[in-house]
């Protein structure tokens, strides 16, 4: 056995935010929470109504 960490580096696009994690989480509290609500509707307007 080998005492070395190997790290493997993947080169991804400069915008993907299918490796971005903060976006992934956004997308799945808009699915969860908005997905009943029009698509332009956004974060200030539920503030507002509420």
């Amino acid at each position: 056995m080998s005492n070395q960490i190997v790290v493997d580096f993947i080169d991804t696009p400069s915008y993907s935010p299918n490796f971005n994690l903060a976006e992934y989480i956004i997308y799945l509290l808009t699915m969860k929470l908005l997905h009943h609500l029009p698509l332009g509707v956004n974060m200030e307007q539920i503030q507002y109504k509420a």
